[in-house]
């Protein structure tokens, strides 16, 4: 035993000696990049309001939507819902997730040419708190890139630009009335470091030399780690006189698990997002059939929801294919002016409840928002009512679905034959937000608690947890440089030595 412990240290030694070099130069790179992330938090722009705009819709407005549909001869449609607009609520009508949206004015029943544009241009303002009037550019984006990369998750979106000193640029997702991004040149300059240095988009022409390379720097990374770590184990605890060396080994037993499990979380990352891709691939959606057999007139059925107001009036679609109008009743929420950063983390249910009227007859359909949401995903993957379903109500973001996909609330649907899926359904719309396998869900754990510390939120919140990965920046920076001091000053040190 004596023996394998000496020869476990020598090899440790000459391992931890030989990637000095590299591994120090790539760590040091990998901090300042890494380091980019939360100043990019704490220094960027942020909007002049962290939630979307709210609407209060009559219930008159269900009858426009009925007559809008008829009299413009829309058949099919993926989405019909009513949005908040600058001056006025407007019906939505998306006959493509992928195509445009049109807007009806629900007063006149006129359709509103370009309004899908203007819309973009008033959730700008809305969400930056400048004067249109500076807008220089506006631009529909139906593809990521390097200033909005594939993380944000919704397309296709406007790209504003402000004629501001810093250049100021917001995506807007009118689908959702959603701020998807908001950069300036200050943010745009730390996500490029980021990008080039922390995740190869300079290698973005070449994925598999990327992950090849950046699976090489990880490994370094991982033996360094490993041997440094035998070297704190097993070398005995004598007395260092020399202060660089005690300096680095106290830092060193601080930062070497955390390292480690950096080391594989970001491995695990990388492999898992390259197979998976940009998370670009189209998501199966629902068409609603919208013919005319489908409504009656229902003017006089109105009248027993007279007095009321919904925050979300919209068309969805049954188990067994009939329609239904989804009224939305607003929560407490709902009246709240204004949103804190911590709770457009956390998400703020916007509904107490829903109501699912037929639109033949505006009976009750006795339906929940859970029951609808399976019956949704059942016929999204066209599963058998045989196979058993469970819904769980999401209303805050978590490493499962997190809040990149701006939605809230969603129903998370899982099939008794596939337990390790998840389906996330937006109830309002009746999409499939995400949809993650067993694979995916693992990585993302990984990559929410042993990357980014998650887990340390609900305990900490998100400054100190920012704070708490900035300190251990600062300590991994300085555990790489008391290294290379030590390397450089041992040569001068032995020939002194040597000297006497």
């Amino acid at each position: 035993m004596g023996q394998f412990k000496k020869t476990l240290i020598k090899q440790s030694m000459q391992l931890h000696r030989l990637l000095l070099w590299a591994a120090a130069a790539a760590l040091l790179l990998f901090v300042i990049s890494a380091f980019t992330h939360p100043l990019m938090i704490w220094t960027g722009p942020r909007p002049a309001s962290f939630s979307s705009p709210k609407g209060s819709f009559q219930p008159s407005y269900v009858s426009a939507v009925q007559q809008i549909l008829h009299r413009e001869k829309i058949a099919t449609a993926a989405i019909v819902k009513i949005v908040p607009g600058e001056d006025a609520p407007l019906l939505q009508v998306v006959e493509s997730l992928q195509g445009p949206k049109r807007y009806f004015d629900l007063q006149t029943q006129r359709e509103l040419i370009d309004q899908d544009r203007k819309q973009a241009r008033w959730l700008a303002q809305y969400y930056s708190g400048i004067d249109p009037g500076k807008i220089r550019s506006v631009t529909l984006q139906s593809t990521f890139d390097t200033s909005y990369p594939w993380v944000n998750r919704l397309l296709p979106v406007y790209k504003i630009h402000f004629d501001t000193p810093d250049n100021l640029t917001v995506f807007v997702h009118t689908e959702t009335n959603a701020l998807a991004s908001m950069t300036n040149d200050w943010k745009s300059s730390l996500q490029a470091i980021f990008q080039t240095v922390h995740t190869g988009s300079w290698l973005k022409e070449f994925e598999v030399t990327r992950v090849a390379v950046y699976s090489g720097v990880l490994l370094v990374f991982l033996i360094m780690t490993l041997s440094g770590a035998c070297l704190l184990i097993y070398m005995k605890a004598r007395k260092i006189s020399q202060k660089s060396r005690k300096v680095h080994r106290i830092l060193a037993y601080l930062v070497v698990i955390p390292l480690l499990s950096l080391c594989l979380s970001g491995f695990y990352h990388l492999i898992k997002s390259s197979l998976s891709g940009d998370m670009t691939e189209e998501k199966p959606e629902i068409t609603l059939s919208l013919g005319q057999e489908k409504f009656s007139p229902i003017e006089e059925q109105l009248n027993a929801f007279e007095g009321l107001s919904f925050n979300a009036i919209s068309l969805v679609q049954g188990p067994d294919g009939s329609l239904f109008y989804r009224l939305g009743i607003p929560g407490p929420s709902s009246h709240h002016a204004k949103v804190s950063r911590k709770e457009q983390f956390d998400g703020i249910p916007s509904e107490k409840r829903a109501l699912y009227l037929e639109t033949r007859s505006l009976s009750d359909g006795g339906f929940t928002d859970r029951e609808m949401a399976i019956a949704t995903a059942r016929l999204l993957l066209k599963k058998p009512t045989d196979i058993k379903a469970q819904g769980t109500l999401i209303t805050r973001f978590g490493p499962e679905y997190d809040f990149r996909n701006k939605r809230l609330p969603v129903w998370k649907i899982v099939f008794e034959d596939t337990p390790g899926e998840l389906l996330f359904i937006d109830p309002v719309s009746g999409l499939l937000v995400d949809r993650l396998d067993s694979a995916t869900r693992l990585e993302r754990f990984s990559f929410s608690w042993f990357h980014k510390w998650d887990f340390l939120v609900p305990l900490t919140g998100r400054p100190v947890r920012d704070l708490v990965v900035v300190t251990f920046l600062a300590a991994l920076a300085l555990v790489v440089l008391f290294g290379v001091y030590m390397r450089i000053r041992r040569p001068a040190k032995t020939k002194s030595s040597t000297g006497k």
